[in-house]
């Protein structure tokens, strides 16, 4: 009898779900990241891509560096080549009402295998090489007071 409850439950749950398109998003998949690369034979040497995992539709990504400050509303993704040796990032993103944040300075070195120096505000200092080139990390996600 239970084997039979279990067999009509799998058919039934099989057939509910035919039709379905698309599958289902990975966990976190529309925390956005930030993409930095190197490209010594550009003259905008330095690249950046703000982007999601999955294809995520953002509400508003705004990226200041330095006091330069771009907005793109209802976009997927951003790129920007600058030829600054020396830069500070940062980038905000709002999806629904999710707010994403990303904060940090990037120092151009190309010393020893060491292409970037990124400091971050809690004073941590990250150098990235060749090797880790590109170099992409997630966005902090920030949790907004309703009442704000």
């Amino acid at each position: 009898m239970y084997k039979g409850i279990v067999i009509f439950v799998v058919a039934l749950v099989a057939i509910a779900t035919l039709g379905c398109t698309s599958p289902p998003k990975p966990p976190a998949s529309d925390i956005p990241l930030v993409v930095i690369d190197y490209n010594g034979t550009l003259e905008n040497h330095t690249l950046l891509y703000v982007r999601g995992l999955e294809n995520t539709r953002y509400d508003s990504i705004n990226l200041i560096i330095n006091d330069k400050e771009l907005v793109y509303n209802n976009s997927f993704s951003l790129e920007y080549h600058t030829n600054l040796d020396y830069f500070g990032l940062e980038i905000k993103i709002w999806l629904d009402n999710n707010f994403y944040y990303h904060n940090a300075s990037y120092r151009l070195t190309l010393t020893e295998n060491i292409v970037y120096e990124v400091m971050y505000p809690d004073e941590r200092i990250k150098e990235i090489q060749y090797i880790d080139l590109p170099f992409a990390e997630r966005f902090t996600k920030v949790v907004v007071d309703g009442d704000g």
